[in-house]
């Protein structure tokens, strides 16, 4: 089994709370059932693929020394920000099964849904959200500037290697700063590589001198990382991930937010790829807040790796599956390219069903 050992969900003492306004819960759970009635699925998966497609653009002009549109970059991350409010399942689930381009757009845009997902569950007002998503979509734009070589090099890096690719949170200011809708931006962008303990870059600083919403992009961005197959590592499964997460506590990250985003995701993500005590696989399409361990699961295959024919899904608080357990959860990788668009066309994610 890859479970990890991680906290327990009850509730959690956040002392960064005060940095953010904390709504009443009631008037949380109101104000999202209103977005819901307005914000269908199909809006959510529109608005990711339309932010992925501003990012892209923007990002290429960087690289062509030319100008970007940041009025785009607000309008298209208001959508997605209000996507993540009433539809967080869906972007979860597309986080998880999209193609993987590796590209540095695509790892900026899943962090930016990531840490609204987040941020949410703080209390964040919508304001406080857009800054942070644009925060996070835009963070490693200064990557742009460092030597393609470099970034792709394996094996131990030197100082002086190590340091040039830490210049990009400076490229990143740099950039942004020439554009007055971006430039409150750099405050985020500029801590989000600081640590808890002190040991970050660029400025060293320790504790509550990171600001909230930097502390939220590190953490969204660092689980994002080890979900993702890089160059240099190996990609994680999310138990995995998490659990690794969980290990940095009062290193990387204070130890009440990461408890936080354990729970905000959940111990088994939507979009979440497990296999079953009984050997059959599924894709988590819901958590359960309740019992982390005991999402709903869509059955795609059978013990015998043949693809089930109806979509049978699975409540696993339900007595009647008292006995089945998740084992361990899978990395996409391993499902064949037809089989994954084939649960993509089905969950109508795919770019060409959200025109």
């Amino acid at each position: 089994s890859e479970e990890p050992s991680l906290p327990a969900t009850s509730t959690i003492e956040l002392k960064k709370e005060s940095q953010t306004k904390q709504p009443e819960s009631t008037e949380v759970v109101s104000k999202t059932e209103q977005l819901k009635t307005k914000i269908s699925v199909q809006f959510a998966v529109k608005s990711y693929h339309q932010t992925l497609a501003v990012l892209t653009e923007s990002f290429s002009r960087i690289k062509k020394g030319k100008t970007i549109d940041a009025k785009a970059i607000q309008s298209s991350m208001k959508s997605l920000m209000l996507s993540s409010i009433a539809q967080p399942e869906t972007l979860s689930m597309i986080c998880n099964l999209k193609n993987n381009t590796h590209s540095l757009e695509q790892k900026s845009l899943d962090v930016a849904v990531l840490s609204l997902m987040f941020g949410q569950t703080l209390g964040m007002n919508n304001k406080q959200l857009h800054q942070l998503g644009m925060a996070a979509a835009l963070h490693d734009i200064g990557m742009l500037k460092v030597p393609s070589d470099l970034l792709e090099k394996k094996g131990i890096l030197t100082f002086g290697q190590r340091r040039q690719i830490q210049r990009h949170v400076e490229h990143s200011h740099y950039i942004l700063s020439h554009y007055e809708a971006l430039k409150p931006l750099t405050n985020i962008i500029n801590a989000h590589h600081e640590r808890y303990d002190g040991k970050g870059y660029p400025a060293g600083l320790r504790g509550n001198k990171i600001p909230l919403a930097a502390s939220v992009l590190h953490i969204a961005a660092t689980f994002e990382a080890l979900t993702r197959n890089r160059h240099f590592s190996e990609q994680q499964s999310t138990t995995n991930a998490l659990s690794k997460l969980y290990g940095l506590r009062n290193k990387a990250f204070e130890s009440s937010l990461v408890e936080r985003f354990i729970k905000a995701i959940g111990v088994y993500p939507v979009g979440t790829l497990v296999k079953l005590n009984n050997g059959y696989t599924g894709l988590v399409t819901q958590a359960n807040p309740l019992a982390p361990s005991r999402p709903s699961i869509k059955l795609l295959y059978n013990r015998y790796n043949a693809p089930m024919q109806s979509a049978n899904i699975l409540n696993l608080t339900s007595k009647q599956y008292a006995k089945l357990q998740i084992s361990k959860t899978l990395k996409t990788e391993i499902m064949e390219d037809s089989a994954m668009t084939k649960i993509r066309n089905s969950l109508d994610f795919n770019e060409r069903k959200a025109a």
